[in-house]
Parts: C-alpha cells; sequence; structure tokens
C-alpha cells in the first residue's frame, strides 16, 4: 500500500487537480482503524492482567514476576510469524494478546506450585 500511496503522490505532484480527492476505504481503512483500536486494547489488557495476578498474590512483586514471562513469549510469537513470513495482522494481534493470558497462567502455575515442606524430625512426630 506503501508504493500506491508513494506513486500518487508523486504522479500528482502535491497538486490536486480541480475537485480531485485521493482517499484510501475498504479493507486498508477498515485495517488501518483496527490497529488503532488495538494500540489501546492491548496495553488495557496487560495492565488488567497485572491488576488480576496482584489480587491473586496479594504482592506487586510477584504480580510482576509472573508477566515478565510474556516478552518472551512474545519473542517467540514474533519468531513464528516472521519464520512462516506472515504479516502482523488482526488476527496475529489477537492471537498475542491470548499468549498473554497463557503465559500468564504458566507463571502463575509455576508460582503456586506447592513448596516442600520441611520434613518434621521423627522423634517428634505425633503418633497416628
Amino acid at each position: 500500500m506503501e508504493e500506491v500511496q508513494h506513486f500518487i503522490a508523486t504522479a500528482l505532484g502535491g497538486r490536486a487537480v480541480g475537485s480531485m480527492v485521493v482517499e484510501r476505504g475498504g479493507e486498508f481503512e477498515s485495517n488501518q482503524r483496527s490497529m488503532q483500536r488495538l494500540k489501546l486494547v492491548v496495553p488495557v489488557a496487560l495492565l488488567v492482567t497485572l491488576v488480576l495476578l496482584f489480587n491473586a498474590f496479594g504482592s506487586l512483586l510477584l504480580a510482576s514476576l509472573v508477566l515478565l514471562n510474556v516478552p518472551f513469549a512474545l519473542i517467540g510469537g514474533s519468531i513464528g510469524l516472521w519464520a512462516m513470513d506472515m504479516p502482523v495482522s488482526i488476527a496475529a494481534v489477537v492471537g498475542f494478546i491470548a499468549l498473554v493470558g497463557q503465559a500468564s497462567l504458566s507463571g502463575v502455575r509455576v508460582l503456586s506450585a506447592p513448596c516442600p515442606k520441611p520434613s518434621v524430625p521423627r522423634r517428634s512426630a505425633p503418633l497416628p
């Protein structure tokens, strides 16, 4: 699309002919609007995830620790898009939002795994 925009700009030489107006519409315009919305939705999704993790753990440190998984998951998703030669589309960004949830879930499982309890010495063990 950038090539088309550049071609039109050079062909017109920066001047409009009569009442001619150049507009881009259709799927391109819809994609642009969707990407603008997603620029707001993605940070909000991360913030909501942080708040939910804070409520679950009661600690901002643990919630932040869980969210540290997210960049690694996003790097893997980006490499996957690159390896398959796929563009970053609306569907891919929605998939990345879902990936944030999966990465957070993985971190929650790691942090909430039962810690081994210290063993009770045999002498002080209660009788059955």
